[in-house]
C-alpha cells in the first residue's frame, strides 16, 4: 500500500502521494575520480562566479549508502526444499528462491547417497506464465518467480502502472487484479487521481483534486556525473563500497546513473502532454574529468514540443559517461547565468540540480553560492534540489540551497543545522528504506507541478 503525504504547491496548493522528503547532498573528495579518500592537488576552476577561479579540493567522502542485499533476497536452493542425492543419503541444499540481490547459499550434499539432482529445477520450471508462486509473486517468461502480478495475459513487475489507467498499479494482494492509487496520488508530470480514478492535469488541495492550466515553465537540469554515479544504489551498495570502487557490485543490476538516465527521460516524455508544454535544457557537471565548468547547458533550453529537442536531450544522456568531481557551486553560478542571460523562451524559469554528492572543488565559495541562489529567485529563477542516494552526508547544505532557491517543502523545514547531515528542505532520496527510481520519478513528477503552477 502507498502511503500518501501532502507536498506544498504555491499558494496553499498540496500535491500528494507516497513518501516526501527533501534533502541532497555526497561527502567531498579530493581526486578527480570523487572516490578516493587520498589527498590530491585540485585542478583549476571556478571562484563562486562563472567567470574561473582557484579550485580547493575537499576530503574523501561516502557517494552512497544503504545495506547490502534485496529486501526480497533470500538464501539459495529451491524454495520448497529437498534432499541432495539419494532421499536416503542424508541433507542437501536447502533454502528459498535467491530474489533480487540475495545471497545464494545452500547446506551440506548428500551424505552416503547416490543419484538424484545436484541443482533443483527452479519453483516455475513447470509451472505456466503467470502461476502463482509464492505470496504476491508469479512466474514470468524466464521461469523466475517475481514480484508482480498477472493480468491479462502479461506480467507485470510490483508497483508497475496499468499502461493504459494510469491510476492503477501492480499492488493488490490479489495478483490478478490491479490496485488502485489513491485520491490525489500522483500519477503523472503535474497529474494526479481524481475521485474517478482518472488521472487528470491538477493538484490536491483542501482534500480535493483541482484540475488546472499550466503556466509555461523553463527548467535546466543540471546533473552530477561523476565517478560515485557509477555505483549500484541502495540497498545493494553501501557508501564505503561505492567510495572505495567507483564502480557496480552487482552488473545485474542498474547503476545509479541508469537508474537516473531512464527515470529522467520517461519524466520528459510525459511533459509532452502537458497543455503548457515546459521548455527544458541539460547540464553536466564536471565537463573535464575533474572540476571543470559547464560554458552552457550540452542541449539549450528549448519547447519539448519539438520532438527534435527531445531527442537531443534523450541523446545527450546517452553520450554521459560518469566520472569526475562534483562542482556543484560553479556549475549553478553558471546555470544562473545562462536563464539570465536567455530571452528566447518566456516562462517561469527553474534551475532543477540532482546529485548523489558534496561540494568537492570549491568548498570555501559555499555562503557566496547561497548568496547567489537568493538573489536568482528573487530575480524568478527559482531552484529545486533533489538528492540521489549517497547525498546524506552533506543535506544541510543542500537543504540550504532548497531553502533559499524558494522550493523547500516547508517553511518550517530544518535548513539551519550545523551538522552536515541534517536538513530537509529538498528532496531526499537516500533515506533508510526508499526505492530510489521511485522517488525519483514521484519528486521530479510533483516538481513539474509546482513550476507549471507558479505565477507568472
Amino acid at each position: 500500500m502507498r502511503t500518501l503525504v501532502a507536498f506544498p504547491c504555491p499558494n496553499g496548493v498540496t500535491m500528494r502521494n507516497s513518501r516526501w522528503m527533501f534533502a541532497v547532498g555526497l561527502a567531498a573528495v579530493s581526486l578527480v575520480d570523487g572516490c578516493s579518500s587520498a589527498s590530491g592537488e585540485a585542478p583549476s576552476g571556478n571562484d563562486g562566479s562563472s567567470d574561473g577561479g582557484t579550485v580547493d579540493a575537499g576530503s574523501g567522502g561516502n557517494p552512497e549508502g544503504g545495506s547490502v542485499g534485496s529486501p526480497e533476497g533470500g538464501s539459495g536452493g529451491n524454495p520448497e526444499g529437498g534432499s541432495g542425492g539419494n532421499p536416503e543419503g542424508g541433507s542437501g541444499v536447502t533454502g528459498g528462491d535467491p530474489g533480487n540481490g540475495g545471497s545464494q547459499t545452500g547446506g551440506n550434499g548428500g551424505v552416503g547417497g547416490t543419484g538424484g539432482p545436484s541443482n533443483p529445477p527452479s519453483v516455475c520450471s513447470e509451472d505456466p506464465l503467470g502461476a502463482t508462486c509464492g505470496e504476491g509473486m508469479v512466474c514470468d517468461a524466464a521461469k523466475q518467480c517475481v514480484s508482480g502480478c498477472f493480468i491479462d495475459g502479461a506480467v507485470f513487475l510490483r508497483d508497475a502502472s496499468n499502461p493504459f489507467r494510469a491510476c492503477e498499479y501492480c499492488g493488490s494482494s490479489d495478483t490478478n487484479e490491479w490496485a488502485l492509487l489513491p485520491l490525489g496520488a500522483t500519477c503523472g508530470a503535474g497529474r494526479v487521481c481524481n475521485d474517478s480514478h482518472a488521472c487528470v492535469q491538477g493538484c490536491w488541495v483542501g482534500e480535493t483534486v483541482h484540475e488546472t492550466t499550466f503556466s509555461p515553465s523553463r527548467l535546466l537540469f543540471v546533473i552530477d556525473r561523476s565517478g560515485s554515479m557509477n555505483c549500484n544504489a541502495p540497498p545493494t551498495q553501501t557508501s564505503n563500497q561505492c567510495e572505495a570502487t567507483c564502480a557496480k557490485i552487482d552488473n545485474k543490476l542498474p547503476s545509479k546513473w541508469e537508474t537516473m538516465r531512464r527515470v529522467v527521460e520517461d519524466v520528459w516524455k510525459e511533459m509532452q502532454g502537458l497543455d503548457a508544454v515546459p521548455a527544458v535544457g541539460v547540464s553536466f557537471f564536471s565537463t573535464d574529468d575533474q572540476c571543470g565548468l559547464p560554458d552552457e547547458p550540452v542541449v539549450l533550453v528549448s519547447s519539448l514540443e519539438d520532438s527534435t529537442h527531445l531527442n537531443a536531450l534523450v541523446a545527450a544522456m546517452a553520450g554521459v559517461k560518469p566520472k569526475g568531481a562534483t562542482p556543484i557551486v560553479g556549475s549553478l553560478m553558471r546555470a544562473y547565468s545562462y536563464l539570465q542571460g536567455s530571452t528566447t523562451i518566456k516562462g517561469n524559469e527553474f534551475v532543477v540540480l540532482l546529485t548523489d554528492g558534496a561540494e568537492s572543488c570549491d568548498e570555501d565559495y559555499k555562503p557566496k553560492l547561497l548568496q547567489k541562489v537568493g538573489d536568482a529567485a528573487t530575480l524568478g529563477i527559482k531552484t529545486f534540489v533533489l538528492g540521489v542516494p549517497g547525498s546524506e552526508v552533506e543535506r544541510s547544505f543542500l537543504s540550504k540551497i532548497a531553502f533559499a532557491g524558494q522550493t523547500a517543502r516547508a517553511p518550517s523545514c530544518n535548513h539551519t543545522s550545523s551538522a552536515a547531515d541534517v536538513g530537509d528542505c529538498h528532496m531526499d532520496m537516500s533515506l533508510p528504506g526508499m526505492v530510489y527510481a521511485s522517488e525519483l520519478k514521484e519528486n521530479l513528477r510533483r516538481m513539474i507541478a509546482v513550476a507549471g503552477l507558479c505565477g507568472e
